[in-house]
């Protein structure tokens, strides 16, 4: 039997808990949260309905329960950001897969909290090669990324560096159609001196390894990318505004139309049972139970809408928090945008996180890099541009029209808007082609550049036959680019009658 590390249970709720959170769908929930217990919680009218054994209501309301997914909508975003940027790495790793690897290392990283990344290599006679001997042979490593989830067994040292590590992987055998299939699950246990393959049955124990293979890299070449996100804490409320919106939903079915209360009749008056079971088989005859008991009483009662309100005004306060914790500002509707009342994000909270991350992956690469072969480090983007193309757009248009506006400012924003709709990923030829078709000629760079120093606000004014006090008048204000339109001429004050 396997001996599983001390907290592998607790952390592979955790794993699982934050999966399902990104998944969603109607998986979400059926599903557990990080506790072991499911994400939809029951109601206190649920837990104390008259008939306990009855769970009709609560089963009704995960039906109609709708997981809206705020959770994988942020780490997406997150980890595009940080993939924009361009990473500067040695051109001699443009023949391995690192650039690949790492990118995708990112956007599973991002949203499990934590990945691990490895170095794995072809073989000869036996031998797991090291980045030395398959340069010498001409033979390249390449990175592997593993599900924390499939990591069941680890080992570090005081610096964190791993001594062993074990990973499962799934093998699905069918040979024939014929054939049932048969399921295997293939152990590998890494040390720095060997890498050892269990090759069992599903449900099976490894004992004795199938296959040993000794490697010469001198350390177990894996690392464990776990940047600092607050992945527990949006999960955990994402799970609260679920049961909120299911509760409020639930409420609003109730309350959309008026509700009966019948007095003077008990429980078994309104709904019968199987005699053998004692459950509930349904409702009876409802004048048939009012009617034969004089007691009885019906009365029509209208909704409460503080109920749905207060629900309504809780959810807000989630949404409004999970979008806090990520640095992010909630989306907002057109006619707020419209308006100008749409709050910017918080840009220093936003790139505090995106470098978080993107130091770690840059730790873990050049951990990496010297098991995959002789590598300048490789250099990840520490300042991100977090603005959506609209901001964009309004800052550029802002900034496009100001008056006299130097040629190579006006040639830098047009490429950033250009590089913000282009590929986000390996786009040298595209940022270059962008650079050849904004660069200028000398000589008409030469002109540009004259008419920026000679083209003078006094100048245009005097050849629009602006007077030389309203010239001078405005040439002394140089805290702010003076618009065109004030050059217009001022009228002449009007003399009060009786005035000389």
């Amino acid at each position: 039997m396997i001996q599983y590390p001390s907290g592998y249970q607790t952390r592979l709720k955790i794993l699982e808990f934050l999966n399902l959170s990104y998944e969603g769908g109607t998986a979400y929930r059926e599903g557990n949260d990080a506790a072991g217990n499911s994400v939809l919680v029951k109601s206190k009218r649920e837990i104390i309905q008259y008939n306990q054994s009855d769970t009709t209501n609560y089963e009704a309301r995960k039906a109609f329960a709708v997981y809206r997914n705020y959770y994988k909508t942020i780490f997406d975003k997150i980890a595009d950001y940080v993939l924009s940027q361009a990473v500067t790495r040695d051109d001699g790793l443009q023949n391995t897969n690192v650039a690949d690897k790492m990118s995708k290392l990112v956007s599973y990283g991002v949203p499990q909290s934590i990945y691990y990344v490895g170095v794995d290599a072809p073989e000869l006679q036996g031998e797991i090669l090291s980045a030395y001997h398959q340069q010498v042979l001409e033979k390249t490593p390449y990175l592997i990324l593993v599900d924390p989830r499939n990591v069941v067994d680890w080992e570090v040292d005081a610096d964190g560096y791993f001594q062993r590590l074990v990973y499962t992987e799934q093998q699905i055998v069918k040979p024939s159609m014929a054939d049932q299939e048969t399921v295997y699950i293939i152990y590998r246990e890494w040390t720095p001196a060997e890498c050892r393959i269990y090759r069992v049955k599903e449900n099976e124990t490894p004992d004795v390894p199938t296959e040993v293979k000794s490697h010469t890299f001198g350390a177990v070449p894996f690392d464990l990318f776990s940047p600092d996100l607050p992945n527990e804490d949006i999960a955990d409320l994402n799970r609260h505004l679920f049961n909120l919106q299911s509760l409020q939903d639930m409420e609003l079915v109730r309350n959309t139309f008026t509700s009966w209360l019948f007095a003077g009749l008990s429980m078994e008056d309104l709904f019968q049972r199987d005699e053998e079971t004692g459950k509930v088989k349904g409702a009876r005859e409802i004048g048939e139970a009012i009617f034969g008991d004089e007691a009885a009483k019906v009365t029509a009662i209208s909704p409460d809408p503080d109920a749905a309100r207060v629900l309504a005004e809780a959810i807000l306060s989630d949404i409004d928090e999970i979008y806090r914790l990520a640095g992010l500002t909630k989306p907002q509707s057109k006619a707020q945008v419209e308006s100008g009342e749409a709050k910017r994000r918080d840009f220093q909270d936003l790139e505090a996180l995106l470098k978080s991350v993107a130091q770690e992956a840059e730790r873990v690469e050049n951990n990496l890099l010297p098991y995959i072969g002789e590598y300048e480090p490789s250099q990840w983007p520490q300042q991100f541009d977090v603005r959506t193309i609209q901001e964009m757009l309004d800052d550029a248009l802002k900034d496009l029209s100001m008056p006299f506006t130097p040629v190579s400012y006006m040639r830098k924003v047009r490429k950033e808007l250009i590089e913000k709709r282009g590929p986000a990923v390996d786009n040298t030829i595209y940022v270059r082609d962008v650079d050849d078709a904004l660069n200028l000629d000398e000589p008409e760079a030469k002109v540009m550049a004259l008419m920026e120093e000679h083209l003078t606000p006094e100048l245009i004014g005097r050849q629009l036959g602006v007077d030389e006090k309203t010239i001078k008048a405005n040439a002394a204000k140089k805290a702010e680019p003076v618009p065109l339109q004030a050059f217009e001429e001022e009228p002449e004050e009007e003399l009060e009658e009786g005035v000389a």
